[in-house]
């Protein structure tokens, strides 16, 4: 038996013409996509929906054709539901209620839930010195370095005023470890990309 190479080489163009074919299809398909999610993206401020069209970004992202555009929406939805927690923490009044797996601390530890409740109590009163400083901030707001350094530096001093004193008296607990330093620090650096705009402040950092 013999092999016909100009048969083979048709089987494949036509395979290869099939397979461009199909992916121009899906290209289209996820474009369509793609507008769907952000038109709605843009149009919600419900909570609940903006955390589905997040997960349905993030699976996008991960395409390459197209991944581009998800995870530029997914950059933006982010922004959203960061601004929209940070709103409903000023309309209530600011209270982090931090269990001890939130802040990293050792669990099983005797007083790990009092580490974090005081943690809790500490990084509340932080928060609202900071909130009261960023609004008195102008704007518009710039992602330039000038004023994410003066954002980093109202972060680490409420950390320092507040939170690291209160963290350093819970040792045996793992409050001094860097995890816990990160968790505190976070949860600032979210309130102020809520605050100020996820979207114009990425230089402030996680």
């Amino acid at each position: 038996m013999t092999y016909d190479r100009r048969a083979g080489q048709k089987t494949a163009e036509a395979d290869l013409e099939k397979l461009i074919r199909d992916m121009g299809q899906i290209n289209q398909d996820l474009s369509r996509i793609l507008k769907q999610v952000r038109d709605q993206a843009y149009s919600t401020t419900d909570r609940s929906e903006l955390e589905k069209l997040y997960h349905i970004s993030s699976i996008g992202s991960s395409i390459y054709s197209t991944g581009n555009g998800f995870w530029q929406l997914q950059d933006r939805i982010s922004s959203q539901i960061k601004k929209l927690e940070a709103e409903a923490m000023k309309a209530k009044g600011v209270r982090f209620d931090l269990t001890p797996d939130d802040l990293e601390l050792y669990s099983s530890e005797p007083g790990a839930k009092e580490a974090a409740r005081a943690i809790s109590t500490a990084l509340t009163k932080a928060a609202k010195e900071l909130i009261a400083k960023l609004e008195k901030l102008k704007a518009p707001y710039y992602d330039d370095d000038r004023d994410a350094s003066k954002v980093r530096t109202m972060i680490h001093e409420a950390l320092n005023k507040h939170v690291y004193p209160v963290m350093s008296e819970y040792p045996s607990q793992g409050a001094s470890d860097s995890e816990p330093r990160y968790q505190v620090r976070h949860q600032l650096v979210s309130l102020a990309k809520g605050i100020l705009g996820a979207d114009r402040f990425s230089r402030i950092g996680d």
